[in-house]
């Protein structure tokens, strides 16, 4: 499945993300060299599912994946 999506409906997809009690965090990691960009998705300890995170060297990227891992579940 191939999932194209621009950046305002990335911070939409985030921000519903958010909605559903969920939380969103981004790091810029300036020590790295490479894979500067971690984005995760962490869920309420109730739900019993685990972190999504994606480790990327374009943050644009990283938001993509975020967000489609997010949506494949």
């Amino acid at each position: 499945m191939v999932v194209c999506i621009d950046g305002n409906k990335r911070i939409a997809y985030l921000e519903k993300i958010k909605d559903d009690g969920n939380v969103v965090v981004i790091k810029f990691d300036g020590e790295r060299l490479d894979t500067q960009y971690t984005v995760f998705i962490s869920f309420p300890v109730g739900l019993n599912r685990p972190m999504i995170r994606v480790d990327k060297s374009s943050l644009i990227e990283a938001l993509r994946d975020v967000v489609k891992e997010y949506l494949s579940v």
